[in-house]
């Protein structure tokens, strides 16, 4: 019997190995039938796994993953020249993809559903200042009023966060990041108490976790109907249902604000669903078709930006606060550059626009910590549209193309000594001898080709001000008590934190929690 076996499962890697030659198809490990290679991937950092595979197979392998064939990408250079190509612009074939987004959306859309809806977004976007340059002071008036907002509710605490346990900064930074958002595309903001937010935060933290692991019922869709994953599809499916009912009430409120105006619609939208009701009322009034301008469409458009818009700046600012505690001598630069340039907290507040280039160490530490902790780990999956040709290897019509950014962010032949925290990898002399930001073309924190971050200028200015805001007015640190984060100091020195506690991986990279003592930080004393 187990010889049998044994002869039948040799017998199929065999059979794999010589279908991959025979197809010349980028080398990988084979996998078990039906499974591919799911068993061996780690569920909590399936990125270190992928990264693992990198260095025995190169910057180009494949894999089965189910009945899924896999591309993986650990190679600036070859992202790069992939997602240019229009081939490799389709959605990635996942269930979850099909099954329950319907390809709707931004992220899970392809085709001409797609490129018109890319487009019209990254329109509404620079109309309201929210992409591009020509907006920047509406942008940063719109992003300052809430960084405000979170500074000075600390500031209401900062005497209880030096004596006691410290203050959780994430719900008031996930309130006021998440109301910028909801300003630009539901045209609201909310009070943090307001229940119908606490709920949609709620949703929003456990559908990215639950979705992480519904991972694998994306290639084995046969999963869905056991008991554990029953349950997270139920809770993915409902919760859908329950904010497109929400999203309906929003979207009615502005038919009635739309029609009660109607007059005065040439004077221009203020958010993202005013903008896309206008564009279908245009196209009825022209008599156009209004393709895949439905309401349909729009829920998932809406879930897609106020999800991504919210999460990985949040992420990169719990990270970057964690990084300057855990290396004083590091915030303490960045305060003498505010100081510097913009002034403590009784001067003027910061300016994204003007104070960035300027602040050339302040931006070098936040591309570090994109860098040294990636937030997300795995790219956006894209899905091949027809069969192609990458790196002399023949990529069939429908693989999965997936980019591994923790492995290019840690490649030491593109970053020496990687796992080092060195803001200074970022920083070059200029001909007049200051110092100046620079950043080589493999560094893509926010993606890179056709699918690309829409809202990648949104993105540095929240996490620039938020966090520049934030070192003006404090210095931070953990409270005496707190443990859970101990920098190692290497034989060179040298401090290290690469034995922090793990991470939380769901779409993005989280940072073990910890709480921030927050110490007023008082104007320099004139000479």
């Amino acid at each position: 019997m187990w010889i049998w076996l044994a002869s039948l499962l040799l017998g199929w890697l065999a059979l794999l190995w010589l279908r991959a030659k025979q197809q010349q198809l980028p080398p990988g490990p084979v996998g078990l039938p039906l499974l591919g290679y799911l068993p061996w991937i780690d569920s909590r950092a399936p990125y270190e796994t992928f990264a693992r595979l990198s260095r025995r197979y190169g910057r180009i392998y494949s894999l089965k993953l189910g009945n899924m064939l896999a591309v993986f990408l650990t190679d600036p250079q070859l992202v790069r020249q992939a997602f240019s190509r229009p081939v490799f612009s389709g959605r990635a074939p996942l269930y979850l993809t099909h099954g329950i987004m319907k390809g709707h959306g931004l992220i899970c859309a392809e085709g001409d559903s797609w490129r018109e809806h890319r487009r019209f977004v990254m329109n509404v976007m620079k109309q309201l200042g929210m992409a591009g340059r020509q907006g920047a002071s509406l942008m940063e008036s719109r992003v300052m009023d809430r960084v405000l907002e979170f500074v000075h509710g600390l500031q209401r605490h900062q005497v209880s966060s030096t004596s006691s346990g410290g203050v959780d900064l994430v719900p008031g930074l996930r309130h006021c990041i998440g109301n910028i958002i909801n300003g630009v595309v539901f045209g609201r903001t909310y009070a943090a108490d307001d229940p119908t937010w606490i709920w949609l935060q709620h949703l929003l933290d456990e559908g990215v976790k639950q979705v992480a692991v519904a991972g694998p019922i994306n290639f084995l869709p046969v999963l869905r109907f056991l008991p554990r994953y029953r349950n997270i599809m139920s809770f993915i499916i409902d919760g859908q249902v329950a904010t497109h009912r929400h999203y309906q009430e929003i979207i009615d409120d502005h038919e009635r604000q739309l029609n009660q105006y109607a007059d005065n619609q040439e004077d221009g939208y203020t958010d993202v669903i005013e903008a896309y009701l206008m564009e279908m009322s245009r196209r009825r009034r022209a008599n156009e078709p209004t393709g895949t301008f439905t309401i349909a469409q729009l829920y998932h458009v809406l879930a897609d930006m106020f999800g991504a818009g919210t999460d990985t700046a949040l992420t990169t600012i719990k990270w970057i606060v964690l990084y300057v505690i855990l290396y004083p001598d590091v915030q303490s630069q960045i305060h003498e550059e505010i100081e510097r340039v913009i002034g403590d907290k009784e001067g003027r507040i910061p300016c994204y626009a003007t104070d960035a280039k300027r602040m050339p160490w302040t931006e070098a530490v936040m591309c570090e910590v994109q860098r040294i902790k990636t937030i997300l780990p795995l790219g956006v999956p894209h899905g091949t549209l027809d069969d192609c040709e990458l790196a002399g290897y023949r990529i069939p019509k429908g693989a999965m193309v997936v980019p591994v950014w923790w492995a290019i962010n840690l490649d030491p032949t593109l970053w020496p000594d990687p796992l080092r925290f060195r803001p200074e990898r970022f920083l070059v002399r200029a001909s007049h001898g200051e110092w100046t930001l620079s950043k080589p073309d493999h560094f893509l924190p926010f993606q890179c080709g056709r699918r690309m971050c829409i809202g990648d200028e949104l993105g540095k200015t929240i996490i620039f001000l938020f966090t520049v805001t934030l070192l003006q007015r404090f210095r931070l640190t953990f409270p005496p008590d707190f443990k859970d984060y101990q920098p190692v100091i290497g034989p060179d020195g040298q401090q290290r934190t690469d034995d922090m506690p793990h991470p939380e991986y769901g779409f993005t990279l989280v940072p073990h929690p910890y709480p921030v003592a927050l110490h007023p930080r008082t104007p320099p004393k004139s000479a």
